[in-house]
């Protein structure tokens, strides 16, 4: 069981952090005194949340009774949190269970994929604008790298296994390969029609 001193704590770095992005307070507006309780398992994490007044409030799982509850792993959370597609990563994660209002859920997910926070500018209220700016470039620059360097090492490895070690067919071999499949399937359906004919 989480205690009161530490939701607390963490509402008011959540909301802190949360405030750096001006239009949230807006956006929370349609989803104002809905609660959604998070449990998450191999934890003793269970806490539900509430947005109200343009902050989410956090509070112990028995302090209300929940419209919607999502129950997982951190991992399997954090998966579906940052996933694109709300319904397909939710039907593909095994350890994922939400009970109650799935409209409510996806609301949360879009209010989440929608966050526009401006570390830089919360930054530099503390170290002044200059090395806000700073720290910010090198932060944009060093992510931009890893993006980068993410989708050469893909590359790389997917020619080094369709082309060196020969474990996987090229992309035009298996559009092909796919298009016989469709063939054959569509010549198997045609023979079928006529047999049932006769």
């Amino acid at each position: 069981m989480i205690t009161h001193f530490a939701l607390q704590t963490l509402q008011h770095v959540l909301n802190m952090a949360l405030s750096l992005d001006p239009e949230l307070p807006e956006r929370l507006t349609s989803l104002d005194q809905k609660v959604l309780q998070l449990d998450i398992t191999g934890t003793p994490l269970t806490f539900n949340i509430t947005p109200c007044a343009g902050e989410l409030q956090l509070s112990p799982a028995s302090a209300a009774t929940p419209d919607c509850t999502i129950r997982g792993s951190v991992f399997a959370l954090t998966q579906l949190g940052l996933a694109q597609d709300f319904k397909q990563t939710r039907e593909s994660l095994n350890n994922i269970s939400i009970e109650g209002d799935l409209e409510l859920a996806q609301d949360f997910k879009k209010l989440l994929a929608e966050l526009n926070i401006d570390w830089e500018e919360g930054l530099s209220t503390i170290v002044g604008d200059i090395a806000a700016n700073f720290l910010g470039n090198r932060v944009r620059g060093a992510y931009s790298w890893t993006q980068q360097s993410a989708q050469s090492l893909q590359m790389n490895i997917t020619e080094f296994l369709q082309e060196e070690v020969l474990l996987l067919p090229p992309r035009a071999a298996l559009e092909d390969f796919y298009d016989d499949v469709d063939t054959l399937q569509l010549t198997v359906e045609r023979l079928a029609a006529r047999i049932q004919q006769r």
